[in-house]
């Protein structure tokens, strides 16, 4: 069973993935993302700390938070540090679950797309 901060990290995850929310755009305020997504303050501020974790998301104190560039070099740096710390048959796990999932989400990510260029083209 997912936690609730796993379930806001889904959430917001989504909304990048979408589009509703762009690299560089500020999230909405706190206030009205939790309410918005159905969450706790709490549950989405854990979520919030564990994406910044990963370089998905800049907190930027007294101006709000962002959306990173999510540049291939930017969201690495992370992978990278998890890679330096796991030096035994954990690493070779990770790459044979990213070579089963990439190549079918980037295919899922086309459809969803070419679906969405067909759907908002006028006519």
């Amino acid at each position: 069973m997912a936690s609730l901060t796993d379930d806001a990290i889904a959430r917001i995850q989504q909304m990048i993935v979408s589009g509703e929310l762009q690299p560089g755009q500020r999230l909405p305020p706190e206030k009205e993302l939790s309410e918005s997504l159905g969450l706790s303050r709490n549950s989405l501020r854990e979520a919030v700390k564990a994406l910044e974790l990963i370089r998905v998301l800049d907190v930027r104190r007294g101006d709000g938070t962002y959306v990173t560039s999510l540049e291939p070099g930017v969201l690495l740096e992370a992978v990278s540090f998890v890679v330096d710390m796991h030096h035994d048959r954990s690493l070779v796990d990770l790459l044979e679950v990213r070579r089963i999932l990439e190549p079918a989400s980037a295919v899922l990510a086309t459809a969803r797309a070419s679906s969405s260029r067909s759907t908002s083209s006028p006519r």
